[in-house]
C-alpha cells in the first residue's frame, strides 16, 4: 500500500505592489500523511467533513481532471503550523500538499508545471501556490489557463519577521474592500514598482525596497479592516524597517536589512521571527 508524507510551507503573498502576483516562501510548514486505503479518511483535522475539506478536494481534483479512477486514501494532518485565516497561504498548503498527494499515488505522471497548473485553478491565482511549490520568491501569471512564472533567489542580508493576530480576517472579505477602478496613474507606479521589486530582494537592495513597497494599490483598503495595524505600521517603520500586509491579512511582514527582534505594543499580535524558504513542497 503507498504512502506518503508531504511537506508544505507557508508563503507570504502581494509583497505591496506585487497584487496576485509576487509571493514569498516561509518556513511555517504543515505536513501531511497520504496512506493508501479502502476507504476515504480524514484523521486530526478539525473539519472532519470530507465535503469541506481543501486538502482532500484538491486530492480529487487530478484525478477529475485527468479522467482517471480515483485512488482512495487515509490522510492524516501530521503538522499544522501555518494559521488559518491570517494570510500566510494555509490554504494554498492544502491544495499544493493536495495534488502533490495524487500525483504521487499516480506514479508521479505529471510534472510541476501541470500540477503548478490544477493548483491554481483551484486557489484561483498563483501568488501563493507557487513559491508553496518552488520555495523562494516567485512572480507569475495566468494565460490561456497556465501559470507563467519566474522563480528568484532571496539575499542573505535581508530578514523577516510576521506578526500574526489572534483573529482571522477572510479573503472574501479583504477583496471586497478593493474598489472596482483604481487612478491610471496609481495603476502605472505600482506597475513600475512591481516588476523591480524581485530584483531588489534578490540583491538586497533594502533602500530600492523599501521605495518600492509604498503605494501598493490594495493596502490603504486593507489596513482599516485590521484592528491596530496601522499603529503598527507606525510602530515599526523606520531606516531599517519596512511593513506590509501579508497576502489579504490580517497579518504582516516585515523586511529588514537587520537581524533583530521586532517589538510592538499591540498584545493582539505574536511577533513571529521566520526565514524565507528556499525549498518548497518536500516529498517525503
Amino acid at each position: 500500500m503507498k504512502k506518503v508524507l508531504i511537506k508544505v510551507p507557508g508563503t507570504s503573498a502581494n509583497l505591496g505592489v506585487g497584487f496576485d502576483a509576487l509571493g514569498l516562501a516561509l518556513d511555517l510548514y504543515n505536513e501531511y500523511l497520504f496512506e493508501e486505503s479502502d476507504e476515504y479518511e480524514l484523521v486530526n483535522f478539525l473539519d472532519d467533513y470530507k465535503e469541506d475539506n481543501l486538502v482532500l478536494a484538491s486530492y480529487k481534483r487530478v484525478f477529475e481532471v485527468l479522467g482517471e479512477e480515483e485512488i482512495k486514501v487515509r490522510i492524516t494532518e501530521v503538522k499544522e503550523d501555518i494559521p488559518v485565516s491570517r494570510g500566510l497561504g494555509s490554504s494554498a498548503a492544502c491544495i499544493v500538499a493536495g495534488v502533490v498527494g495524487a500525483n504521487n499515488m499516480l506514479g508521479n505522471i505529471l510534472d510541476i508545471n501541470a500540477l503548478i497548473d490544477i493548483a491554481t485553478s483551484i486557489e484561483g491565482h498563483p501568488d501563493n501556490v507557487l513559491p508553496c511549490f518552488l520555495g523562494g520568491l516567485t512572480s507569475g501569471f495566468i494565460s490561456g489557463g497556465e501559470v507563467y512564472y519566474t522563480n528568484y533567489d532571496i539575499s542573505k542580508d535581508l530578514f523577516f519577521t510576521i506578526l500574526v493576530p489572534n483573529f482571522p480576517l477572510e479573503t472574501k472579505v479583504a477583496r471586497n474592500a478593493l474598489p472596482e477602478k483604481i487612478d491610471f496613474k496609481d495603476a502605472m507606479d505600482n506597475l513600475a514598482k512591481a516588476v523591480n521589486l524581485p530584483i531588489m530582494i534578490a540583491s538586497g537592495d533594502f533602500i530600492g525596497i523599501k521605495k518600492a513597497i509604498r503605494g501598493a494599490i490594495h493596502e490603504k483598503y486593507r489596513y482599516p479592516l485590521i484592528t491596530g495595524a496601522e499603529k503598527i505600521l507606525y510602530e515599526v517603520t523606520d531606516e531599517n524597517h519596512v511593513v506590509l500586509i501579508s497576502g489579504a491579512g490580517p497579518s504582516l511582514l516585515v523586511i529588514s536589512d537587520i537581524d533583530d527582534e521586532i517589538r510592538i505594543s499591540n498584545e493582539n499580535f505574536k511577533v513571529i521571527k521566520v526565514k524565507a524558504n528556499k525549498k518548497g513542497v518536500e516529498i517525503k
